[in-house]
């Protein structure tokens, strides 16, 4: 059954790839996009190493990275301060400046902004909780994406291909005998990566705050044992209710076309 998940993520990966030079268009158009955060150990700043034993007793911050996949578009890495917290905003930053460089990659190449979108992370808090769900649902409602899917890979089993490309940025980094500011790893990674763009992150917006009033609230979604690792958002009018049955709901009011499922 594990198979079978990553057969499906690899099946929607080529979707993403095809959508992006132009050969999948209309409703089945995707982009599908992994997020991870690399470990904090190759990062601690700075790094010295003719000079280690000096710094082996002291405080070095670690950095935080995050590193994003969209097959077919783009693959990038983010340097972020360790003063900024590894929290939903943090993610939610990432999604969104990665989209917004799919989409100038849309532009560029005349393709249209894709119909479906597929976030896959795995099982950590700040990944699955209610204000990454609702940054969903939002572009949902406001019909940006006709349908967006949340899905998270089983505890054990979360490795994928991004991980791979972080196995290689450390293999590179270990080698550097010197990188004393965030500045320096993203040049260092830059030159060696041609393929990977790589950015500094010096802030975050709140969008927990922005996020936090905008509907109900959801619960019951975190934890990754016993509860759903997928999960699809689609408006009521674009739901196929002869296939998939009637949905049910706990709302008084009248069911609408533009509810979310």
């Amino acid at each position: 059954s594990q198979y079978l998940e990553r057969q499906v993520y690899y099946y929607d990966g080529e979707q993403s790839r095809l959508t992006s030079i132009g050969k999948i268009v209309g409703h089945d158009s995707t982009i599908t996009l992994i997020i991870d955060a690399m470990d904090q150990a190759k990062f601690a700043c700075p790094r010295h190493l003719p000079d280690s034993k000096t710094l082996q007793d002291l405080v070095r911050p670690r950095l935080h990275v995050v590193g994003v996949k969209i097959a077919g578009f783009m693959k990038k890495g983010w340097v972020i301060d360790p003063t900024i917290a590894k929290d939903a905003d943090c993610w939610i930053e990432v999604v969104v400046r990665a989209l917004w460089e799919s989409f100038k990659i849309c532009q560029s190449r005349g393709v249209a902004i894709p119909k479906r979108l597929l976030i896959v992370s795995d099982n950590a808090g700040d990944n699955k909780n209610q204000h990454t769900f609702k940054l969903s649902i939002i572009m949902v409602a406001s019909r940006f994406f006709k349908v967006m899917f949340n899905v998270q890979f089983r505890t054990g089993h979360s490795h994928d291909d991004i991980d791979a490309m972080f196995g290689l940025w450390a293999q590179f980094l270990v080698r550097q005998k010197t990188l004393e500011i965030p500045t320096d790893f993203v040049q260092a990674l830059s030159a060696e990566f041609k393929d990977t763009s790589f950015e500094i992150m010096s802030h975050v917006r709140e969008w927990s705050n922005y996020l936090a009033d905008a509907m109900v609230s959801l619960a019951g979604i975190s934890g990754s044992v016993g509860t759903a690792h997928s999960f699809c958002w689609i408006r009521r009018k674009d739901y196929d209710e002869a296939t998939y049955g009637c949905p049910s709901t706990s709302f008084p009011q009248a069911p609408h076309d533009g509810d979310i499922i």
